[in-house]
């Protein structure tokens, strides 16, 4: 299919399927939807063929993965560095993101020492004289490559609020 025609490549001595048309329609649609949608791949994908005609002929199973590269191609390039990195949370771009709030800002201790900060909100205000315990634990397994190096650490901290394990 290109430009929403369907190219033979040889003739054919049948009248097209319709079928087959509408499921090459659904396919393209659900690609489109959940490369530039922002909701969750699989909602995207239900959301977008709700309507369609050749809805039922495209399974959520055999375009898993290639709609998931498709989203990916719409991804910001990875950050350069820690401040490039601030920069982009901070942005417009990010802002309105639903996860944007957990956000805190970054941290310098010297031209090589950067960390980002992410909390919620809540968790951050019961910090306070109520805080019993304080714990960290960090991990250097998971800690994701940027483009030029990479971060070293993911530092956990964590809290016991009043007589509470977990923030309630």
């Amino acid at each position: 299919m290109k430009e929403g025609k369907i190219h033979l490549l040889k003739e054919h001595s049948h009248s097209p399927d319709e079928r087959i048309y509408q499921r090459l329609q659904a396919r393209k649609i659900a690609r489109e939807s959940v490369a530039t949608s922002s909701q969750p791949t699989r909602q995207a994908f239900d959301d977008a063929l709700r309507e369609h005609p050749g809805a039922e002929l495209v399974a959520w199973g055999e375009v898993y993965r290639t709609c998931l590269r498709d989203r990916r191609g719409t991804y910001p390039p990875p950050p350069e560095n820690c401040a490039s990195a601030d920069q982009f949370m901070t942005s417009e771009q990010y802002r309105d993101k639903q996860f944007a709030q957990y956000y805190q800002g970054l941290v310098s201790g010297n031209e090589e020492e950067h960390a980002l900060i992410f909390a919620h909100p809540q968790n951050l205000s019961k910090l306070d004289e109520n805080t019993k315990q304080i714990s960290a634990d960090g991990t250097f397994r998971t800690a994701p490559s940027l483009k030029v190096g990479r971060l070293y650490q993911i530092l956990i901290i964590m809290a016991m609020y009043k007589d509470h394990k977990k923030f309630k």
